[in-house]
């Protein structure tokens, strides 16, 4: 079986854009098939990265709070300094995989590429200057009275993802009356920005902000969880892992947090009090377990990464009910 499809759109701001896709699944056997993709994307700059402005507070090299803005790219401080009109982000992405169909087991094993261009990120931090306050005052940004450091969003880099994604399911015998599935989910995904010259003066994406996008989220993920059904009951348990990980610890490349992996316990079981209302009672990260500790909590606040894959706050325990029209 082979499908394809072609996409045009037209934007006042940037032009137009064609895209397309196109795909295979071939059958070695009514069980075992292979499947690839190949496709083209965009994705277009939003009214508020063009137009965005504000007032934040960051951490500056030498490790005291500063008040930096964002400002719009098209503002003339901006443009000084590398800014203009954004463009569209675009994508080349390919993937091919394998699919097993049989009565007892079911997996599926992809392996993705994705390659990205014109990414719109948050540019480096700029140190604002007497003449470039006023001239933001002047634009009606009355805020820049404050600032000390300036950034605005702009196409810098182009990045290339690859992972592959693993599910299986298995059906289990263990009454005669219900059904259980084990079910695990795998993921491995890596990326790394690949314009990034710290030697070029025009240079706009900070080693800062590499880091964050390279190593922010973990490589590794997943999970294996275990469900029961019976005609008046049923149950889950869902072991979860997330793998390490990096965090700059309010986005400044001095405080940085290498956390390690984590594993959590999700529990589920429901019980039908009648024939269409369902009584359910479970917890998510059992038992509440924590990210490692922030070593540098004592700047600005926050026990733990706030970009922790498994949560910050513990275990979250629940009941409800469930009623089915």
């Amino acid at each position: 079986m082979v499908g394809g499809a072609v996409r045009y759109e037209d934007f006042s701001d940037f032009g137009s854009k064609t895209t397309f896709k196109v795909g295979g699944l071939y059958h070695i056997t009514d069980e075992l098939g292979l499947r690839s993709t190949y496709a083209t994307g965009f994705h277009a700059p939003t009214p508020g990265q063009q137009n965005f402005s504000a007032l934040t507070t960051e951490i500056s090299e030498a490790g005291s709070l500063i008040e930096t803005g964002v400002i719009p790219p098209t503002s003339p401080v901006a443009q000084a300094v590398g800014g203009k009109q954004l463009e569209p982000e675009t994508s080349k992405s390919l993937t091919f995989g394998a699919v097993y169909g049989g009565s007892k087991l079911s997996v599926t094993l992809d392996f993705y590429l994705i390659k990205m261009k014109d990414r719109i990120t948050q540019s480096a931090s700029h140190q604002l200057t007497d003449a470039q306050r006023a001239a933001l005052i002047a634009e009606g940004f009355t805020a820049a009275g404050g600032f000390g450091t300036f950034r605005f969003f702009t196409n810098d880099f182009s990045s290339t993802t690859k992972g592959l994604d693993l599910v299986a399911s298995m059906p289990l015998e263990i009454t005669h009356s219900g059904a259980t599935e084990v079910n695990l989910a795998v993921n491995w995904t890596k990326t790394k920005v690949t314009s990034f010259d710290p030697t070029d003066p025009n240079e706009l994406l900070s080693e800062t902000r590499v880091i964050q996008l390279e190593d922010n989220n973990p490589n590794w993920r997943g999970y294996m969880s275990l469900t029961h059904n019976e005609a008046d009951w049923r149950g889950l348990v869902r072991v979860n892992y997330f793998g390490k990980y990096t965090e700059l610890h309010v986005n400044a490349g001095s405080l940085r947090i290498d956390a390690g992996s984590e594993i959590t316990v999700d529990v589920e079981a429901g019980i039908n009090i009648m024939d269409n209302l369902e009584f359910v009672v479970g917890a998510q990260n059992a038992f509440s377990n924590y990210p490692d500790r922030n070593p540098w909590d004592f700047i600005v606040g926050s026990k733990y990464p706030t970009t922790a894959p498994s949560g910050i706050n513990g275990g979250v325990y629940y009941t409800k009910l469930r009623y089915f029209f």
